[in-house]
């Protein structure tokens, strides 16, 4: 299993990267084991310093990341940008409130016989964090930042299109100060993710993926007893009532669908139209999306980037194909785009 850095809209491959040895990914889990025992024991006020150095970074970097994660993902670069911007305010987020959130608290028992009792957080040791590529900075920000304020050390596996993008990520949280082995990015195939899943020395997982993966993830690391945390797939609907005013009500539809060619977990999957604003709202939304400039994301003219591969596109067809074959109405709007495109 390569990790392979491909263009989706030209389709070049920009790198590629083998994946671990059994030996080397060993030795990262070394690593971090020795790692924590002296990461567990920093102050809330050294990782807060390093979480908000790694937002000056992510600001610093905004740009040169941005371009990298739209070559490999297709994503706009306006819309790049912006995740940068989330990433940056979730580290100064976590590095300002997590002493807070991590202070330990005291409950009243009711029982004079026990005494009240007392929260106290530790800890927990090694994290594995699954993640993939849509909103990969991201997507390794959201978890990571969390976990190393809470005095964790984290492997993260990104999915194996965007290895340069993890790559990335991990220098940013060296140069940010992160200590040796405390946040190690892993090119690991499936076979060693289940090993990883199965490791009594790892403690926890947490994966952002579909919910058949959800389930198999969840399934093997509760066979091993380890704390597992799963952000899986949805079907967003958008509801649209009789007093909705019609130009916030496309805006949003358009946003809600096609934000990242409609490559997010929380998009609009389905509309339901209140009768009386059915024919208004489906010519309004045809107007938008015929407004919309499909091409290179990288040109600020762009406003619709390329679906991340040609396997997505073809799934994509197929999805609309047996739509139509079970009923469906389809109508091709929105701006042409070559037949053997993303």
């Amino acid at each position: 299993m390569a990790y392979i850095s491909r263009n989706p809209y030209n389709n070049e491959v920009m790198a590629s990267f083998d994946t671990l040895t059994d030996e080397e990914l060993e030795n990262k889990i070394v690593k971090a084991q020795e790692a924590f025992k002296s990461w567990k024991n920093t102050s809330f006020e050294e990782r807060a310093k390093i979480l908000h150095r790694a937002a000056d970074l992510v600001r610093e970097r905004t740009q040169e990341l941005a371009e990298l994660n739209t070559k490999e993902t297709g994503k706009i670069l306006s819309v790049a940008l912006m995740e940068n911007n989330m990433c940056a305010d979730i580290f100064d987020y976590n590095a300002d409130h997590g002493a807070e959130f991590l202070k330990p608290h005291f409950l009243e028992t009711g029982d004079e016989m026990a005494g009240n009792a007392v929260g106290i957080y530790q800890p927990l040791g090694i994290v594995y964090e699954i993640e993939p590529w849509n909103v990969p900075f991201f997507q390794m920000t959201r978890p990571t930042a969390a976990r190393l304020m809470a005095g964790n050390v984290v492997v993260l596996k990104l999915s194996s299109n965007c290895p340069q993008s993890a790559l990335a990520f991990e220098q940013l949280m060296k140069d940010a100060g992160v200590p040796d082995g405390v946040y190690q990015n892993l090119f690991v195939n499936y076979e060693q993710s289940d090993r990883l899943l199965a490791d009594e020395r790892l403690a926890g997982v947490t994966i952002t993926g579909s919910t058949n993966v959800g389930r198999e993830v969840a399934a093997k690391a509760s066979h091993a007893l380890k704390k597992n945390v799963m952000e899986l797939g949805g079907s967003d609907a958008m509801v649209i009532m009789p007093d909705a005013d019609m130009q916030t009500t496309v805006q949003g539809a358009i946003m809600g669908r096609l934000t990242n060619s409609g490559q997010v977990c929380l998009s609009d999957k389905r509309m339901f139209v209140h009768e009386s604003l059915y024919d208004a709202f489906l010519e309004n939304v045809k107007a938008a999306a015929n407004s919309l400039v499909a091409g290179d994301p990288l040109d600020p003219d762009t406003t619709y980037g390329p679906l991340s591969s040609k396997k997505a596109a073809d799934k994509v067809r197929s999805q609309i194909e047996k739509a139509v074959n079970n009923g469906a109405t389809a109508t091709v709007v929105g701006p042409e785009v070559p037949e053997d495109s993303t």
